[in-house]
C-alpha cells in the first residue's frame, strides 16, 4: 500500500513539474514564435479573446540570435502558481513550420516592474522584469 501511495505521489509531482514547464517545452520545439501587441483599451474586458483583436504591432522571432535573446529573457523568470484576472497585452505564439504549437498570454498591467507571461487557463506564469522585456522587444526589431 505504501508503494502505490508513493508512485501516486510521485507521478502527480512529475506531472505538475512537466506542466509547469510547458513554456520551456513549447520553446524547444519551435522554430518561429510570433509576439502580438494589442491595444490594453480594446482587450481589458475580453482578454480571452485577444487574438480576435487585430494586432497594433507585430513581432517575429526566427533567427538564431533572436531565439538566443528569447532564452536569455527566459532564464532567471520567476515562475509563479495560478494567477487570477491578468490582463493580456500581448500574445506569443508558438509555431513548428506553420502549425501552432501553443499561445501564451502578457500582462504589463498588473506590476509596476514585472510582466506576467501565463497561460491560457492560468494555472502558472512567469515573472519578468518589464525593463528586460522591453529589452527584449527592442532587440528583435534590430535582429530582424
Amino acid at each position: 500500500m505504501k508503494t502505490r501511495i508513493l508512485l501516486f505521489t510521485l507521478s502527480i509531482l512529475v506531472s505538475c513539474e512537466v506542466r509547469f514547464n510547458d513554456l520551456f517545452i513549447t520553446r524547444f520545439k519551435t522554430n518561429k514564435i510570433v509576439i502580438n501587441l494589442y491595444n490594453s483599451k480594446d482587450t481589458k474586458e475580453r482578454s480571452r479573446e485577444l487574438t480576435s483583436f487585430i494586432p497594433e504591432k507585430v513581432y517575429e522571432v526566427t533567427s538564431d540570435a533572436q531565439f538566443t535573446s528569447f532564452d536569455t529573457l527566459l532564464k532567471n523568470c520567476l515562475k509563479t502558481g495560478y494567477c487570477c484576472c491578468p490582463e493580456a497585452t500581448y500574445s506569443i505564439s508558438f509555431y513548428d513550420k506553420n502549425k501552432e504549437l501553443d499561445i501564451f498570454y502578457v500582462d504589463t498591467i498588473e506590476f509596476k516592474n514585472k510582466v506576467r507571461i501565463y497561460e491560457g487557463s492560468f494555472q502558472y506564469s512567469y515573472l519578468i522584469e518589464k525593463e528586460k522585456w522591453r529589452n527584449f522587444l527592442k532587440e528583435i526589431e534590430l535582429k530582424k
